[in-house]
């Protein structure tokens, strides 16, 4: 499960207002994936838009490889009507 780690408000013009949450490895998590780690997922209110970042640590002793992507997963009501502009 990811905990909130951290809240800021932005309660004036130059603190973009945020939320970071974190999971580190839990017993369940080595079941899946024996890695010691803890990722921090950010989200930011920036204007008009949301700034979405990822960061992954090695917490243990040993090496692993690590890949991510970020998806953004859209709700339609019928993918037929569906259109997509701007892009070249």
């Amino acid at each position: 499960m990811w905990a909130v780690d951290s809240v800021v408000q932005g309660s004036d013009e130059e603190t973009v207002p945020s939320v970071t949450l974190k999971l580190a490895d839990n017993a369940s998590t080595m079941g899946e994936w024996p890695h010691a780690f803890e990722m921090k997922l950010t989200v930011a209110l920036v204007g008009p838009s949301l700034d979405i970042q990822l960061a992954v640590m090695n917490t243990g002793d040993g090496d692993f490889s690590f890949t991510t992507a970020l998806h953004t997963y859209l709700g339609v009501r019928d993918i037929r009507s569906t259109q997509l502009q701007g892009l070249r």
